[in-house]
């Protein structure tokens, strides 16, 4: 065997484990129906660093992630996450904002609530709390305390 048509031989071969892995991690993710799991949505205010791709959790536990994220028409940013195939969610659920710690990646926590119809694909979450903007909540802090002091200072005694 020539050493061309032994690349050539090694190099079909490359190309057919490549293909067959990428098959293999797309089926991976797939539900039986072709999507990829189902969706929800919720409108919320306030997003912060929230980011298409960041997890959606549950109980600590991570059921999906991030979709899309859309200007609405009254200025609320819709969130519309993916979750897990299976997961059940019912009706009076609420879904947050929030982060784990003060400089860590904000995430969606979905509050399970104890209704017994539950949401479908497509359906929206009508309870929902915004991120806390930290920064704006301390500046509020410092501009109370030296409001404060500002009074306690020019009132007479």
């Amino acid at each position: 065997m020539s050493m061309e048509s032994l690349l050539k031989h090694n190099g079909l071969w490359g190309l057919a484990a490549i293909a067959l892995f990428l098959f293999g991690i797309t089926t991976l993710y797939q539900s039986p129906n072709g999507t990829q799991g189902w969706r929800l949505s919720g409108d919320f205010d306030n997003i912060g660093d929230l980011k298409v791709d960041s997890k959606v959790m549950l109980s600590g536990f991570s059921v999906g992630r991030v979709e899309s994220l859309q200007l609405q028409p009254d200025l609320k940013i819709r969130v519309t996450m993916l979750l897990d195939d299976g997961l059940e969610v019912p009706d009076d659920s609420d879904l947050r904002i929030q982060t784990t710690g003060l400089f860590s990646t904000p995430h969606l926590a979905l509050m399970p609530g104890g209704g017994f119809d539950l949401l479908e694909d497509g359906d929206q979450i009508a309870f929902t709390q915004s991120s806390v903007d930290f920064i704006a909540l301390f500046e509020q802090i410092v501009t109370e305390a030296s409001t404060e002091e500002n009074i306690e200072e020019n009132t007479p005694q």
